[in-house]
């Protein structure tokens, strides 16, 4: 039992005692972390014990009146709605004889504070620093266009997944806080990392903007951009808001210029100098074009007349494989459509199911159209990727190989030759080369999420889950609203026998997509698994009234004859 202590007027709970008491639906197994505001304990659910463990976590201070306990409900309502894959998931929320009390994603991979102690004040790799960075300012971006401010970033608050997933969390510290009146909620947060305005308790996204470039600052450099002789309030106001911070260059030299420039105009200390968004300060991180690297495929989308004239004719026929795109979707978790509109590679010219059976183009044979093309134009890199296109489209797969190559060895920088290999790789079930493939086009348009899925998927098919994994992760934190990626994701945590965070993602996708049948049936399946009958035939009863597909009308009458007898 919790014991309370007066703290001036709010009571302040002792937790020392908690272990082994039931909170909510959750017994508390062991303690996970303490601090000034709250204790993080790991939890189990009382009844369903083949659930994963959970974090609770119980703040100090007790709530008191309908009003208070009435807004800190809301504001957990509020962060539930909070889904993205790098902020952590808030699975419950309760009180429990006054204590507000947070239930989330247990997060078995530590904090990121735990890793720069790892680092002892050496700066992390630069790739591996950036990977997190943008996984955390993917997940704020996010947060700030849903109205949500974070106010307290701090290393203590980015959490690892036991695969490496990065995690946001302590969303709802803030706006917590403010329900207990431990004090004004605006000048809250952790001196270390809080914008100048923010001490006079003044908050905005820029405050986050600010404290996220003080946490990229340290991250690539191994130390804080301020370190003050004393750790008081005042001395540590005072750098904020007076010193300029050292270039991070100075200790890093390997830092890229243009990531230097954004972290020191993030962290201004008028807040209307700093970027408009988390999303302009993310699109500064990017590399500025080159004439020789800037956008392949942006660039090559101009050629896409010139590519049609060697291999299309006005009346060609979509392909046997793109005459049905629902399928191919839920197969690998990208629609045809939408990857030729994102990606600027269209495929117009490929024959037509009789055409393959015959061989022969409505013009002409293919093989003849590459061959033309050769002897008419200059073997550049482009004109063999041609090549290559037409002799994979007449089922020529080594032919296309051998062109494909010629043109990567002319280009090293050509993605489409790139991707013409991954094809026939795919078509062949090379999945290791196809991925080697995928690799040195993400290579060269690491900003595209397309092909972090499709690597994802030639990762899924050899079985190597954690990495098919990581690659959707990154496909979402570029663009977190495919609900194919979703699903495709929940798919792949099932496999790692991760059944509450494959729901969690099932919920993204329906929240995307509501209308997809395929979702619920499939998180009924996972939910039947978990003996969870009544939800399982909740989630079959949707997927039949949407789709009457046979295999789910046999799971919901097999629920229906339980529930009779």
């Amino acid at each position: 039992m919790a014991t309370v202590r007066k703290q001036g007027s709010v009571c302040m709970i002792d937790d020392d005692n908690l272990v082994g008491q039931q909170i909510g639906n959750y017994r508390l197994k062991g303690v996970i972390a303490r601090g000034a505001y709250g204790s993080v304990y790991l939890g189990q659910h009382w009844l369903f014990k083949d659930e994963l463990a959970v974090a609770v976590k119980l703040l100090h201070a007790r709530i008191s009146g309908k009003e208070k306990r009435e807004q800190f409900m809301r504001e957990a309502s509020l962060l539930r709605r909070l889904k993205h894959p790098s902020i952590l998931p808030l699975i419950d929320a309760g009180m429990h004889q006054g204590i507000p009390y947070l239930v989330t994603v247990y997060a078995s991979g530590g904090s990121l504070r735990d890793l720069l102690q790892e680092q002892k004040e050496q700066p992390l790799p630069l790739d591996k620093a950036m990977w997190i960075l943008m996984h955390l300012g993917d997940a704020l971006n996010y947060a700030h266009r849903q109205h949500v401010v974070h106010r307290d970033l701090k290393p203590e608050n980015i959490l690892f997944g036991s695969e490496g997933e990065v995690y946001l969390a302590d969303f709802g510290l803030a706006l917590a806080l403010e329900s207990t009146q431990t004090g004004y909620v605006g000048s809250q947060g952790t001196p270390l990392y809080m914008a100048p305005e923010q001490f006079e308790g003044l908050i905005s996204p820029k405050s986050d903007q600010y404290a996220f470039a003080c946490l990229a600052y340290e991250l690539l450099t191994g130390r804080r951009p301020f370190i003050p002789l004393s750790q008081g309030w005042e001395s540590i106001w005072y750098h904020h808001t007076h010193v300029a911070p050292t270039p991070p260059t100075q200790f890093n030299p390997a830092i890229p210029a243009h990531i230097e420039q954004a972290l020191l105009r993030a962290m201004a200390k008028d807040r209307a100098e700093r970027f408009s968004s988390m999303a302009a300060l993310l699109e500064a991180f990017k590399p500025p074009a080159t004439p020789t690297q800037s956008s392949p495929i942006s660039r090559l989308r101009t050629r896409l007349a010139r590519d049609q004239a060697v291999v299309s004719t006005p009346d060609a026929h979509p392909p046997e494989e793109v005459q049905s795109d629902e399928t191919q979707e839920k197969q690998t978790g990208i629609h045809p459509a939408a990857q030729e509109k994102q990606t600027g590679i269209y495929w117009a010219a490929r024959p037509s199911v009789q055409e393959k059976q015959t061989g022969v183009h409505h013009a002409s044979n293919p093989i003849e159209l590459a061959v033309n093309a050769a002897e008419l134009l200059d073997q550049t890199s482009d004109e063999y990727r041609k090549q290559g296109h037409a002799f994979r489209d007449a089922g020529v797969y080594d032919r296309a190989l051998e062109a494909y190559g010629q043109a990567i060895q002319l280009d090293p920088n050509n993605p489409l030759a790139y991707y013409g290999q991954a094809k026939i790789y795919w078509e062949q079930k090379r999945y290791k080369e196809a991925i080697q493939a995928y690799d040195r086009i993400i290579r060269l348009q690491p900003n595209d999420p397309f092909f972090y899925a499709l690597k994802g998927n030639a990762l899924y098919e050899l079985g190597r889950y954690v990495e098919a994994l990581n690659a959707y992760d990154q496909a979402l934190a570029l663009k977190q609203d495919n609900a194919s990626w979703h699903a495709r994701r929940a798919s792949i945590l099932h496999a790692l026998k991760r059944p509450v965070e494959a729901l969690h993602s099932y919920d993204l996708a329906i929240a995307l997509k509501p209308d997809e049948a395929y979702y619920y049936g499939c998180k009924g399946d996972i939910l039947s698994e978990l003996k969870h009958e009544d939800e399982a035939m909740r989630m079959y009863a949707r997927a039949v009234e949407l789709d009457p597909r046979e295999s789910w009308h046999r799971q919901h009458k097999s629920f229906i004859r339980r529930e009779e007898y």
